[in-house]
């Protein structure tokens, strides 16, 4: 079975061992959630691993190609000009009046219609940012992991790094910049009082 596994590239790397402690996880849960049922999700019946609970089963299935998101509601001006979707779980959170930012513009929100949120322009940048829940998928802490590998090497000559140039200088020259293996820590003083600033950079679940 490994030898298939490995077949995909993905996995083709993937140690004895480390396919062992898979195997050891879903049979009987692992080290750690031995005393679980839920977690024995898989037995070795006649050299075949199963799921005999149907339960674990269906649950199993419902969680094939699922992607956290949310139902998106269309942003428009009350004149009637399209801007773009929002996930309904931010814009719900808002009152008429509320301001937020969204494409590149600061508006304010006047009502929620027939799953339309109908704004107009105001000025200034004060406003709540709109977040997609996709952000919670385990592809952010990879993502991190990528990022602090870029940071390692910066100030390249592709577009992105001139555009990020000046602000990862004033980072750089004002305090230091993340890196791999490094935990960064500043310690701020304002008026209200003293702060840190961490940078574990290990995914939007950690932080």
């Amino acid at each position: 079975m490994l030898a298939e596994v490995r077949r995909c590239h993905a996995f083709a790397d993937l140690g004895d061992s480390e396919f062992d402690q898979v195997l050891d996880l879903i049979t009987r849960g692992g080290a750690s959630l031995a005393s679980y049922p839920d977690y024995q999700r898989v037995q070795l019946i006649d050299g075949r691993y199963r799921i005999e609970d149907r339960k674990l089963a269906q649950r199993h299935r419902w969680g094939i190609g699922t992607i956290v998101a949310d139902s998106q509601m269309q942003v428009r001006f009350v004149s009637g000009g399209y801007l773009g979707s929002v996930e309904e779980s931010f814009l719900t959170r808002l009152k008429p009046g509320d301001r937020f930012q969204f494409a590149g513009r600061s508006l304010e929100l006047v009502r929620i219609h027939q799953m339309q949120a109908q704004v107009r322009r105001v000025s200034g940048r004060a406003g709540a940012v709109p977040r997609w829940m996709g952000g919670k998928l385990p592809l952010s802490s990879d993502l991190a992991d990528e990022v602090l590998q870029l940071l390692a090497h910066p100030f390249g000559d592709e577009p992105e790094w001139l555009l990020l140039g000046p602000m990862l200088r004033l980072q750089q020259q004002m305090s230091a910049l993340p890196r791999p293996g490094v935990l960064l820590i500043e310690r701020l003083r304002t008026r209200e009082g003293h702060h840190l600033a961490l940078y574990p950079y290990a995914g939007r679940s950690v932080h």
